[in-house]
């Protein structure tokens, strides 16, 4: 006789800690996932010098000087009026963007600080931002290819040598 028992399985959520160099691979991808769901990897890649990273800036506000530098806001004819709704409402889409990625570099902070061990946590101390924190912890732990290089070689192998370190 057949009976269907219906089976129950879970997932269990595992938190991958930086604990020692061979576990720089999957703890640097971690991150790596977080910071791209939030569009801000481009402002924490430790692969990335320092003098070549991108900073977040704020947006700035249109006003009727980026419409006509000539005229004041009520100098200007309909059309350009709609012009400067149009920038306005792009701000608006920009600024909530920025203020999203803000917030996401600052949680990025605390979130490395919680998956290190403590012999690690160190390092992160005194860092000005979290691509301070990854350069030195990728330092610490010597960075990518810590498990004899296998993980920057396959990547390099998937992508061509001009694959980015991180």
């Amino acid at each position: 006789m057949f009976t269907n028992q219906a089976s129950t399985t879970s997932a269990q959520r595992v938190a991958i800690i930086l604990n020692s160099s061979s576990d720089w691979d999957e703890w640097i991808e971690v991150v790596r996932t977080k910071a791209l769901g939030n569009d801000i990897w481009e402002f924490v890649n430790p692969a990335t010098a320092k003098a070549e990273l991108p900073t977040l800036a704020e947006p700035s506000i249109p006003t009727a000087a980026d419409i006509n530098p000539a005229k004041a806001l009520d100098k200007l004819s309909e059309d350009e009026k709609e012009q400067l709704r149009l920038l306005r409402y792009d701000y608006k889409r920009r600024i909530t963007s920025y203020d999203r990625q803000k917030a996401a570099i600052g949680s990025l902070r605390s979130f490395i600080q919680e998956t290190v061990s403590r012999t690690y946590l160190i390092y992160t101390f005194r860092c000005e931002s979290p691509y301070d924190m990854l350069v030195a912890l990728k330092q610490r732990s010597n960075g990518p290819g810590t498990r004899n290089g296998t993980h920057q070689q396959v990547q390099q192998v998937e992508e061509g040598p001009e694959s980015a370190e991180y």
